[in-house]
């Protein structure tokens, strides 16, 4: 084989090395930007739900509290009337604190349901249990007793709920 031959497949040769590198690199680029990609789409992913988590924790303490005030106004509705004569738990709601009992028992149930952490979600349906039946006693002491109970969920739910919150920010 003469130098010109030589010079040919040595020139064929670089430039399918050069091909072949220039692919190589390629692929490599693209794999590693999928892969960052992928990872920013995650992080993306992450916070979006974190962000969720945080709006629906923060309405569902307002909820809570909308629910036990609401109960209290209903008790204490029932106390008033009871004093003047009326049978316990006879008395029909206002206006105001029926609807807003119902809207608020929806909101919170809604809610709870939409929580991640599921030692909260438990504690929380326990709590919203608890504020139900309180408006259910069949007599003063009953709603009183029952009250009690839903006050020491109350202050459990809270703190937890705040907790779990801050794990979010």
């Amino acid at each position: 084989m003469d130098a010109a031959m030589w010079g040919f497949v040595g020139a064929l040769a670089g430039t399918v090395v050069g091909a072949v590198a220039s692919i190589a690199t390629t692929v490599i680029a693209n794999r590693h930007e999928a892969r960052l990609q992928a990872q920013a789409d995650s992080l993306s992913r992450s916070e979006r739900s974190r962000a969720f988590q945080r709006e629906n924790l923060l309405a569902v303490q307002d909820a809570l509290q909308d629910l036990g005030r609401l109960t209290s106004r209903a008790h204490l509705d029932n106390l008033v009337a009871h004093r003047k004569g009326a049978p316990w738990g006879q008395t029909p709601l206002s206006e105001e604190v029926g609807a807003g009992l119902g809207l608020a028992h929806r909101r919170l149930s809604a809610l709870v349901e939409r929580i991640a952490d599921d030692s909260l979600r438990s504690e929380l349906k326990e709590t919203h249990s608890k504020l139900t039946w309180e408006t259910m006693g069949a007599s003063k002491e009953e709603s009183e007793s029952r009250g009690r109970d839903s006050d020491e969920a109350y202050g459990r739910a809270m703190p937890h709920l705040g907790t779990v919150l801050r794990d979010h920010y």
